[in-house]
């Protein structure tokens, strides 16, 4: 086919040539050729008559009977879908995918008749405790209880101390399965004041802890204020006791007073170390609880309240904050029991 209009093609394009060779050869009537001005005349001026350009015509392609002509593709260019300048918001939100879409809480139907809620633990009143419990006291006794410079102490005749100490040992003194020490703390050590040096420092004996108190009440207060040689002390006590790893299992209560910031430490982080050693000497067994009793105006008094609060916090007991010393407290709500207990 291709062949056939190739053919076509040229017999067409000899045609187109010998007519054009005869149209500039051939002449009008008179013998004036195309390029001449007709009708001239001597003496007037010839009308010259532009010739008119030739416009060739594009050959005209025959093609045969029962011949396809393949027509030119034109492929459309690919649409791009620019996106718009600002986000669409729907005007309904969306509902999150599978993926997206939270947790539905499990929700179990109650039974019919709910049955009684217990409580997992309740509180045990002091009067009530059955294990065998050891409780030693930590006792401030810096200078700063009985005043300095012309400034009255925080606490100079012990009224808070020695009062909230006494009433509370006055309580329970019958209790056999309590047993007691009493500890105190200034310049730079501490003073056993039932056992010596750590050796039988919890009195089963109620005589031996009354003794304690009545030696405490004459005692003068000076000196630093060495809470980390309270804390060893009172470590000490622990680990020499002859009941710590026995089958008797006691539980621990130490109970720390004091009006102001440690003179023994840098930083607040220091004592830590010796409360997580204390608290490691009969894991489960043992708390620490702490009282601030000093003046609030004191220029460390903020700084000593922070600190005791950790401590107590770290030793998984109470903190108390007398905002009386002149007064006592009540000692109960420093024994940490499961749940708290009714004022």
């Amino acid at each position: 086919m291709l062949k056939s209009i190739l053919n076509t093609q040229k017999i067409i394009i000899s045609a187109a040539l010998v007519l054009t060779a005869a149209c500039s050869n051939s002449k009008f009537s008179g013998g004036q050729s195309l390029d001449q001005p007709l009708n001239s005349t001597q003496g007037e001026t010839p009308v010259v008559i532009p010739s008119t350009p030739t416009v060739q015509t594009p050959p005209i392609i025959q093609v045969p009977p029962n011949t396809e002509v393949p027509m030119p593709t034109t492929q459309n260019p690919p649409v791009v879908e620019t996106p718009p300048s600002q986000p669409v918001i729907p005007t309904e939100p969306v509902p999150p995918t599978q993926s997206e879409q939270p947790t539905a809480p499990v929700v179990v139907n109650p039974p019919t008749e709910p049955a009684p809620v217990t409580p997992p633990s309740q509180c045990v009143p002091v009067s009530e405790i059955s294990q065998l419990t050891k409780i030693l006291f930590l006792v401030d006794t810096s200078g700063s209880n009985r005043g300095f410079f012309g400034l009255g102490g925080t606490d100079s005749h012990k009224k808070f101390r020695l009062g909230s100490i006494q009433n509370f040992f006055s309580r329970y003194q019958g209790k056999t399965n309590f047993e007691w020490g009493f500890m105190t703390f200034s310049g730079h050590s501490a003073s056993d004041f039932v056992g010596h040096d750590g050796e039988n420092s919890f009195a089963t004996n109620p005589l031996l802890m009354q003794k304690a108190l009545n030696h405490f009440s004459q005692v003068r207060d000076s000196g630093n204020t060495p809470y980390k040689a309270a804390l060893n002390h009172a470590l000490r006590a622990i680990e020499k006791d002859p009941d710590v790893h026995s089958a008797k299992n006691p539980q621990y209560f130490v109970i720390l007073l004091s009006d102001g910031f440690p003179t023994d430490i840098d930083e607040p982080e220091e004592i830590k170390n010796n409360i997580q050693k204390l608290l490691d000497t009969s894991p489960h067994n043992v708390s620490l609880s702490t009282v601030f009793y000093g003046h609030k105006h004191e220029w460390d008094a903020d700084e000593a309240i922070e600190l005791l609060t950790s401590m107590a916090q770290m030793g998984n007991g109470q903190f108390a904050n007398a905002t009386d010393p002149k007064s006592t407290i009540n000692i109960d709500y420093l024994i940490p029991q499961p749940a708290v207990c009714p004022k």
